[in-house]
């Protein structure tokens, strides 16, 4: 798996998709309570966005979604979309 110009000798297919523009996003620490991935972390929730993965459940990533849906335009043209879109091989 290669990303820029780093390769690594494992691999998992990755979705990107849509992006919000840079800079923008939402903020999680509102929807910590409504999200499974953090159940049980009380105020200690950044803690697990420190690991390689996070897993959300289906219901979570619905969540996600609709949120940053709010932030996507049909043509998001910021910079950071430009570039993803010309380097994600």
């Amino acid at each position: 798996m290669t990303f820029g110009d780093r390769t690594f000798p494992f691999g998992r297919r990755l979705d990107v998709g849509p992006l919000a523009p840079f800079g923008d996003g939402i903020e999680l620490a509102p929807l910590i309570d409504r999200l499974a991935a953090f159940n049980g972390a009380g105020s200690a929730w950044s803690i697990r966005l420190r690991r390689p993965l996070v897993r959300f459940s289906d219901d979570d990533a619905v969540q996600l979604r609709n949120k940053i849906a709010t932030l996507v335009g049909p043509r998001n043209e910021s910079p950071y979309t430009r570039w993803w879109l010309r380097h994600r091989g």
